[in-house]
Order: C-alpha cells, then structure tokens, then sequence
C-alpha cells in the first residue's frame, strides 16, 4: 500500500462544486450531542464550552490551568476540530460552578457547568450538529449542493475514514501494513523517511539517518515526534536492532498505526461496494443501528422495510484476528482484498498483539437534521452525524475530492 486509491462518489452524477470548506472559523460551527445530560449531583463538573480556532486539547489544558487541576484528570466526549467554532462537554472534578463560570480566557469561554458523577470519556457522545457556511456559491452551485445533500439524507453518507486519519500520503496506513506485515528494518525505515512536504528540520534528520549519522539525526529530530524519537534513540544505543527499535516505540503509538491500517482497508472494501451501501443481499452481514449489533442476512427480502426505515444497514469488515464472516459473493470481496495485500490467516491472528480482533462497521450513516438557508451569495447548511463518523467525508461528495 503506497498511498489510498482515489474516492469514489454516491453522487457522481452531480457536478462537483468549486470551492473549499472553512475560510475563516466562523464558516463551521460544532455542537456535541451529548450521550446523556449531567444529573446536578457529583463530583465531577461538567462544563458546555465554546472555543475557537484552538484544539481540543488546548482547551483542556487552559482551563486545568486555570482551575488549577491537573489535566489528566479532566475528561471529554471526543476531539473537536480546531479551525472551527465548536461547542463541547468537558469534565474537571471538585470545581466550584460558580468559580468555572467566572473564568475567561482567549477564545474560549464557559457556557454551562452542572455537576455529574462520573468522568466524560471518549465516545460519551450521541453525535455532533454541524453548521456549515458555503460562501461565494453561483447560482448553479447552490441547487446541486442541496441536491447532494438531500441524496446522502434518503440513501445514507458512505461511512469512509476521513483521510485525517492516514497521515500524510497515506504514511499512517503504510507504517501499519509494514507493522503488521512483521518487517521491523522496513517499518523503521518508513517511518524515518521524509517526504518533499516536510518541514526542513525532518528532512535535514532524515538525510542524516541515510548517511548513518544517527547521533545527529536524533538531536535534530523533533522530539514531538515520539515514534521516531524513540526509534533513533534505541537505534543510537543498538545500530541495526531494528526489532528493539521498534518496541521502543509507545504502544499506542503502534496501535494507532495498525488502526489506520485497518481504516484503510475498510475504505477499500466501501469503495467497491459503494453502489450498494443501501441494499442487502443474502449472505451479507447487517449492521443494526440502534445498538452496533451485526448478523447474517438469511433473507434480504425480509429486511427490505427495516433498511428503508435506516434501523439496519450492510456492514464491511475492520479485518483483525477475529470477525464474523459473510457468505457467497461479499465473503469473496473481503478473500480478495486480504490477498491483495499479501494477508493470510497467520499475519490476521498476528493482529492480536495490538489487541484488534476485528468488528465490522456500517457502510452507511444517516445524516439527519438537514437544513438550508440562503443568505446572499452564502448557502448555510445544518445537519447532525452520528459519533465516529466524519463531515469532511460529506463535503467530500459535495466538491468531489478526497481519497479513499
């Protein structure tokens, strides 16, 4: 896998409109949908806060700092993207109400703060609503936005992984490959290459790794950068233990490279049945909405009012040591795509370590709460998605770019 293969679009048929998303923050706007309300009781203080152009992390430290917390002990929902307006759910235990709501700082600021129980973790979220400004749109622009809109509403929004979530060409997916794959000399060397688009401080570390001055290499790479920092400094102690250069490396570090991996492929697998993504045939797994519980399809005729009601959906493979297995044509789909990549049941059971077993996930997502206002030149858009999913994959019909 040397890069992701190019995106297919559900609305091919509608011309691709020029243009880009977020100009300047105030163009997209986030709201968390929360999992459950706060009680009013608890230890732990739930605070609804706005921010601006700053990640999510960001605010968390702000405002540990300054409520004189430690971070780590402060909780959210999900990551919220930092060239926006978002509004989110944050978590900080024994803070008074009153002394969180007082606080001001730069662009961010504190709505609600209502005491729980327990700490937010990731994924305590229903959703997120989105409120997208679309400037400068013609007059033919305009329909054919709300005309792809209304298609991702009636058939569903192709699930596919943000490409966010690979890295830079694809460097994430192809690190995992090599990683899973069991080559630790080419997964180091990957992982220490530079590309043109690299800030010239990395290429400059990388050009000393190639000349074998790894002592200079590990002073001028960034220690941000905690994989290849941990690799140069194993490879400075031990020359060509490429192994031990390897485990070296954080964990989840590793994890994270195997999971983009397995997003990748999961694109791969969406890309081919992506004419399909709202029908089920015998023998497909079914993805059941409401709980994320998946079954054989015995009778797709049967399903047929339950997947017009979006309750059921055709779901593809996360490939891991472990999944439950489709039957007839997909079953073929999913056997083709591993031998493509070179993957037999010894290198799926190998994914064990990085504790995967495999799960599926829907190929669809609905996308509900649509709305539209025109104001001038401008076409304002608001929707909601459910967690885990992705609107730049939305937008990504709308303009017709993206890779799979």
């Amino acid at each position: 896998m040397s890069g992701l293969p190019e995106r297919p679009f559900l609305t091919a048929g509608i011309a691709a409109v020029p243009g880009r998303l977020k100009e300047q923050p105030e163009d997209f706007e986030v709201d968390e949908l929360p999992l459950y309300e706060p009680v009013g009781a608890g230890k732990h203080l739930y605070l609804q806060v706005e921010k601006r152009g700053i990640p999510t992390m960001e605010a968390v430290r702000r405002l540990a700092r300054a409520l004189q917390r430690p971070a780590r002990d402060c909780g959210y929902a999900g990551m919220k993207d930092a060239r926006a307006v978002t509004r989110q759910w944050i978590s900080i235990p024994d803070v008074d109400a009153a002394q969180a709501l007082a606080v001001e700082l730069p662009d961010l600021r504190v709505l609600q703060a209502i005491p729980h129980g327990n700490k937010l973790k990731m994924g305590h979220l229903r959703g997120n609503r989105f409120r997208i400004r679309l400037r400068g749109l013609s007059e033919d622009d305009a329909p054919r936005v709300r005309q792809v809109f209304e298609i991702l509403a009636a058939r569903g929004v192709p699930n596919f992984y943000g490409t966010q979530r690979f890295g830079r060409q694809a460097r994430n997916a192809v690190l995992g490959r090599l990683l899973l794959q069991g080559e630790p000399r080419a997964f180091i060397e990957a992982l220490l290459e530079a590309g043109d688009q690299a800030p010239p401080r990395i290429q400059e570390a990388a050009a000393a790794y190639r000349a074998g001055e790894l002592q200079k290499a590990r002073k001028l790479w960034p220690r941000g950068d905690a994989a290849a920092s941990k690799a140069l400094a194993s490879l400075v102690r031990c020359p060509d233990d490429w192994q031990r250069a390897q485990t070296a490396i954080p964990r989840k570090l590793l994890r994270f490279l195997f999971s983009a991996y397995q997003s990748a492929l999961f694109n791969r697998y969406l890309a081919l049945e992506l004419e399909r993504l709202d029908t089920l045939e015998d023998g497909a797994i079914a993805w059941l909405h409401r709980n994320g519980a998946c079954f054989v399809v015995t009778s797709a005729e049967e399903e047929q009012a339950r997947l017009r009601a979006f309750e059921v959906s055709p779901a593809g493979p996360i490939f891991g040591a472990q999944r439950m297995l489709p039957q007839g044509r997909l079953l073929a789909v999913e056997e083709a795509i591993l031998a493509e990549e070179g993957l037999d049941d010894a290198r799926l059971q190998a994914s064990k370590r990085w504790g995967f077993k495999g799960a599926r996930r829907p190929l669809r997502i609905p996308l509900q709460g649509l709305l539209f206002e025109r104001e001038g030149e401008d076409l304002l858009v608001q929707f909601e998605l459910p967690s885990g999913s992705y609107a730049t994959e939305v937008f990504a019909e709308v303009f017709k770019q993206g890779a799979a």
